[in-house]
C-alpha cells in the first residue's frame, strides 16, 4: 500500500492520543501534492468553535459516551442529551455536575412524539439551532419481554412493532422535528462542512450480508432505519439543505444491548464504547457533502463504500506517486544508500553464502522490490491489501518481467492489511515500511509492530520510510491519512519496544512536499560504551546475523 505525500495542516495540541484512523480507512490512498499556498499550517484537524450537539438516547452505552466525549474532548461547544427518563440517568446526571454550562439533560421518549416537540422547542428557545444529532438509542432485547429470535416459529408481531418502533420509526420522527433547526444550524459554530444527522445502525441490516438468518426484529428494523435516513438524505440533497445524514456502524461493543449475545464475538472484534465511539467521531468530524446518504463501517471494509485507493489510482509508478513520477529515482537512491549500511553491518560475519529475506509491507505495485530490494535479498515478500495493485506487481516480478530470478526473487504474495497480517516466526531479515503506516491508528501501529517483531530474524531489523509533519500529527481530510512528527514516532517506538539504530532524512525532492525520513529500528536495547568518565556514546546496533 505505498503511497506519498499529503497536504500539510496542524492543530496536534487539542488531542493527546491519535485513534482517529480506523480499520475501515485503511485502504485510504495518500498523495503527494504541495502545501496549499500561503496555508501551510491551516488546520485539517480542526478546532472546535461551538456549535450545538444533540444525543438522542444517552442516558447509557454507546449514546452516554457520546455526549462524555463531546464534552470531555472539546472546550468549546453544547451538547443536548436526551433520553426516556433523564432521573434515572445517572451517568448523564455524573456529567452534568461536571459540564453544567454546556449540558443540558431532556426527557424524550421515542414512542411519545410530543416529547420529541418539547425537546425540539427547548432547544430551540435556547439555542436556535443544531449542528448535530446523533440517533443513538436501540433495542435488541428486553429481558422476559423481548429476545431476538433464532427462527420464524418465535417471531411475534408484538416483537416486530416494538423494535421497530424504537429502532426506525423512532429516529426518523426525532429527525423530523429536529430537521427545522439543522437547516439554521449547517455549519455554524463549527469547522464541518455541515450540519450532520447520524444514526446508529448495524451491518445485519444488509440484505446483502444476511449469511445467518435470525434476528427478524432487529435486522428487519435496521434495515427500515437504513432505507429511511437514505430517503431523508435524498430529500435533504434536492432540497439544498445544509445537512448531511450518514449511518454508522460501531462494531461489536461492549454495552447492556450487546453483553447476552458476546460469547460467540471472535477475539479482538469486541470494542469499548470508548474505542468506538472515538471512531464514530472522527467519521462524522470528517464526513463531507457528497458523504450524504452512506453507510460507514470503521472496523471493517465495505464493498462499494467509496474509499479511496481501491479506485481511481492507476497502478503505475506515476499512479502510486500521486503524479509524482520524478521524485522515484531520489527515492530509491537515498533508500539504497540507507540500506546498504544497514546490511554492511549485519553480514560482517554471515558470509557470502547468507541468504537474505525481506518483507515489502504497503507494498503497492512492487515497486521498491522491483528496484531495490530484490538485488540484495533472496527472497522477498510482498504484502498488500489492494488486490489490483498486488496483481500488478505479481506480474511486474515475474520471471519474465525481472533479471533478478535466478538467485533473487519474490516468493509470496498476501493480500492482507497491516492490521490483519501476522508474519511467519523468525523469516525476515529487514521488514520494510514505506508511505503506509500513516493510514493505522496509534492502537494499530503498536499491535502491528508487536506481531511483526516475531517475524524478525536474530538481529533482524525494521526500516521505516515515511513522510514527517513539523510537530504533533497532521491529517489529510481527504483520504484519512495521518503524517506523524519526529516526536510522535519516537514516543510510538518507544511504546513498541523499538529503538532507533539510524535515522537519515530523504533528500533531493521538490520543493513544498512534507519531510521524509527513514528510521532503522531495532527490539535491541541500547548498548552504554563509556569513552571516559565524562563522555557517553550510546551504540544501538543490531546483533551480526549468524
Amino acid at each position: 500500500m505505498e503511497t506519498l505525500g499529503i497536504s500539510l495542516s496542524t492543530n496536534p495540541e487539542t488531542m493527546t492520543k491519535l485513534n482517529i484512523v480506523g480499520r475501515w480507512l485503511f485502504l485510504g490512498r495518500r498523495r503527494l501534492k504541495p502545501f496549499p499556498a500561503g496555508s501551510a499550517f491551516s488546520s485539517a484537524v480542526k478546532p472546535w468553535h461551538g456549535g450545538v450537539s444533540m444525543v438522542q438516547g444517552a442516558s447509557r452505552g454507546i449514546g452516554l459516551e457520546f455526549a462524555t466525549q463531546l464534552l470531555e474532548k472539546r472546550d468549546k461547544g453544547y451538547v443536548v442529551a436526551t433520553c426516556r427518563n433523564p432521573n434515572a440517568a445517572t451517568g448523564l446526571l455524573e456529567l452534568k455536575k461536571k459540564f453544567p454550562e454546556r449540558l443540558d439533560i431532556h426527557q424524550l421518549d421515542l414512542t411519545v412524539d410530543s416529547t420529541m416537540e418539547a425537546t425540539a422547542k427547548a432547544v430551540q428557545d435556547k439555542y436556535g439551532y443544531l449542528n448535530l444529532l446523533i440517533n443513538s438509542s436501540g433495542i435488541l432485547s428486553i429481558p422476559n419481554v423481548l429476545q431476538p429470535e433464532t427462527t420464524l416459529n418465535k417471531v411475534q408481531r408484538a416483537s416486530l412493532l416494538k423494535t421497530y418502533e424504537v429502532n426506525a420509526v423512532g429516529p426518523t420522527l426525532v429527525v423530523k422535528h429536529m430537521w427545522p433547526l439543522l437547516k439554521t444550524g449547517g455549519c455554524i459554530g463549527t469547522e464541518r462542512e455541515s450540519a450532520i444527522v447520524a444514526s446508529i445502525s448495524a451491518r445485519v441490516g444488509s440484505i446483502g450480508d444476511n449469511h445467518l438468518g435470525g434476528w427478524h426484529s432487529y435486522r428487519s428494523s435496521k434495515s427500515g432505519l437504513n432505507q429511511l435516513m437514505k430517503t431523508i438524505s435524498v430529500e435533504f440533497a434536492r432540497k439544498k439543505d445544509p445537512i448531511v445524514c450518514i449511518l454508522l456502524h460501531p462494531g461489536t461493543v461492549d454495552t447492556d444491548l450487546s453483553r447476552p449475545f458476546q460469547r460467540n464475538v471472535p477475539e479482538g472484534k469486541l470494542f469499548t464504547k470508548e474505542f468506538s465511539v472515538q471512531k464514530l467521531l472522527s467519521i462524522i468530524d470528517n464526513a463531507k457533502k457528497s458523504d450524504n446518504g452512506k453507510f460507514f463501517a470503521w472496523d471493517v471494509v465495505l464493498p462499494g463504500s467509496g474509499l479511496l485507493g481501491e479506485k481511481g489510482v492507476e497502478p503505475t509508478v506515476n499512479g502510486v506517486l500521486g503524479g509524482y513520477e520524478n521524485v522515484n529515482r531520489p527515492d530509491i537512491e537515498s533508500s539504497e544508500e540507507f540500506l546498504k549500511s544497514i546490511l554492511d553491518v549485519m553480514v560482517t560475519s554471515a558470509g557470502n553464502g547468507r541468504r537474505l529475506v525481506a518483507l515489502d509491507c504497503g507494498s503497492g505495485i512492487g515497486r521498491i522490490t522491483k528496484n531495490l530490494l530484490i538485488r540484495y535479498f533472496n527472497e522477498v515478500d510482498l504484502l498488500e491489501p489492494v488486490s489490483h495493485f498486488l496483481e500488478t506487481a505479481r506480474s511486474n516480478l515475474s520471471p519474465e518481467n525481472s533479471m533478478f530470478m535466478d538467485e533473487h526473487k519474490a516468493v509470496n504474495f498476501f493480500n492482507v492489511p497491516l492490521q490483519e497480517f501476522t508474519p511467519e516466526a523468525q523469516r525476515y531479515d529487514i521488514i520494510w515500511i514505506q508511505w503506509c503506516i500513516g493510514h493505522l491508528s496509534d492502537d494499530d501501529f503498536i499491535s502491528f509492530f508487536e506481531r511483526a517483531k516475531g517475524g524478525l530474524k536474530p538481529g533482524g531489523l525494521f526500516i521505516l520510510k515515511e513522510n514527517i509533519a513539523r510537530s504533533g500529527f497532521v491529517l489529510d481530510k481527504q483520504d484519512k491519512s495521518v503524517t506523524r512528527s519526529d516526536s510522535y514516532f519516537k514516543r510510538l517506538f518507544q511504546k513498541c519496544g523499538l529503538h532507533v539504530y539510524k535515522m537519515k532524512d530523504q533528500k533531493g525532492f521538490p520543493d513544498g512536499l512534507f519531510a521524509v525520513k527513514m528510521y532503522a529500528l531495532t527490539t535491541e536495547l541500547p548498548k552504554i560504551v563509556i569513552k571516559s568518565s565524562k563522555t557517553k556514546k550510546y551504540a544501538n546496533r543490531p546483533a551480526i546475523i549468524k
